[in-house]
């Protein structure tokens, strides 16, 4: 759901810049309070793993393909405000690097997949956990449910705009989604069974099996290997703006140094590749220099 320029209305991307950037320094602010910040390696192994992730398109339904949210699942190992950052640096990354989501939706697109991915969907699974369910079914329903979530508000965002009619959003939007929020629940939970030591308790920072420094890392390198096999298919959101008969065609407002990970002079394949790990590597190292910064922060409070 990485939305591109020239789709939203000004005021759209407006407000949700504006609240993206307030829900990102609160949790800014509530990571630095923190009497245990998350370490360094965590934070930027599941932050990796989730950008390589995003990178493989799957073929679903309604001839539409879809990769990997991650919101909840950043979420569950890393807790809410930081899985906000995790996604919210993701989107950056691809923004200003790839320009994988326009610059003037960046704001939209933190909303749809930080604040409601991670935020809300983290808020979820932690009240399913409460009830009762063991970790692994929690999370992979809370990352249903988001994804649902924030395909209905992608399309009142598309309605206020005035690109479509709410019913109309809706139903481009929302069926697609279906099977997005379907292989996302799958995934998350699989992720979640195959991390977290303990099925019972919500998972602490002891809590997990120690694969952050090497095997999340490794994994995202491996993921970015798979990404020429990707689907070629539209993705459900332009799936959806296909279906209404929005899907702009101009050429994006800003335009990243490796945009649409292609590479000159290097044949597709490799160059996708080569953007995968590049990508990985750079959001890996800003990660941990983040981590830094907001520990430095809270040690001068």
């Amino acid at each position: 759901m990485h939305i591109p320029d020239a789709i939203l209305s000004t005021p759209v991307c407006a407000a949700t810049a504006v609240i993206s950037m307030s829900a990102l320094g609160w949790a800014a602010s509530r990571v630095a309070r923190e009497d245990a910040g998350v370490a360094p390696g965590r934070f930027a192994g599941v932050t990796a793993l989730i950008f390589a992730g995003q990178m493989l398109n799957v073929p679903l339904a309604f001839g539409s393909s879809g990769h990997l949210f991650g919101g909840v699942l950043a979420a569950a190992l890393l807790g809410i405000p930081w899985g906000m950052l995790s996604i919210a640096l993701v989107l950056l990354v691809q923004c200003l690097v790839f320009s994988d989501g326009g610059l003037a939706a960046l704001g939209a697109n933190v909303f749809n997949m930080a604040l409601i991915g991670a935020g809300f969907g983290g808020w979820l699974a932690h009240v399913l956990r409460r009830k009762g369910l063991r970790f692994p079914l929690a999370t992979g329903l809370a990352a249903v449910v988001a994804v649902l979530v924030a395909a209905v508000v992608a399309s009142l965002q598309l309605a206020w705009s005035g690109a479509a009619s709410l019913g109309a959003a809706l139903g481009a939007l929302f069926l697609p989604h279906v099977a997005v929020a379907g292989f996302e629940g799958l995934v998350t939970a699989a992720v979640v069974l195959a991390v977290v030591r303990d099925h019972d308790e919500v998972p602490t920072g002891q809590g997990f099996r120690p694969v952050w420094v090497f095997g999340f890392p490794l994994a995202a390198l491996g993921l970015a290997l798979l990404s020429p096999f990707a689907s070629s298919l539209p993705d459900a959101y332009e799936r959806g703006l296909e279906m209404l008969g929005s899907l702009s065609e101009d050429a994006p407002a800003f335009a990243g140094v490796l945009a649409d990970y292609e590479m000159p002079g290097v044949g597709p394949a490799l160059a996708v590749i080569v953007a995968g790990w590049t990508g990985t590597a750079l959001v890996w190292v800003t990660a941990r220099l983040l981590v830094g910064a907001l520990m430095r922060t809270r040690s001068a409070g």
